[in-house]
């Protein structure tokens, strides 16, 4: 993925995060209630991005986002280790393969203590092919 895609996905994701601020208490209320399961389908000459976005979080708190991981490919993928822009976000993963069609579920976590305002980070996701790409997009705004 080139620097000027992530950086127009980013831009992308902090104008959400700021654009989810702007609504009223009931809007946010009725937004919160909805369930979002994110999904990333991992396929064979692509990279799948997942937008995860917290929303609005209380400093000094930790939480946490299931991810739903699809193998689309041909064979089983493994996802080896992932790279991020800030300690404040981690990512655990499975420490076996997803078999072809299966899936798996990540947690992303993110911690707020020593962060405010609008966050935006970037995970970049190893697997064991490297034609299969996953990235995800965090997003969440301190307050």
């Amino acid at each position: 993925m080139s620097a000027i895609c992530r950086i127009t996905a980013l831009l992308a994701l902090v104008l959400c995060v700021v654009a989810c601020g702007s609504k009223s208490a009931k809007q946010n209320a009725e937004c919160e209630a909805m369930p979002e399961v994110l999904t990333a389908e991992l396929v064979e000459g692509a990279t799948s991005e997942v937008m995860a976005d917290f929303g609005v979080v209380e400093p000094r708190a930790v939480v946490e986002m299931p991810i739903r991981v699809i193998n689309a490919t041909d064979d089983p993928i493994v996802l080896l280790d992932y790279s991020t822009t800030c300690r404040c976000t981690a990512l655990n993963l499975p420490r076996k393969p997803i078999e072809v069609g299966q899936e798996c579920e990540v947690v992303l976590s993110f911690d707020s203590r020593g962060e405010w305002g609008s966050v935006g980070n970037f995970l970049e996701i190893e697997t064991s092919n490297p034609e299969c790409g996953f990235v995800i997009w965090m997003g969440a705004t301190i307050e």
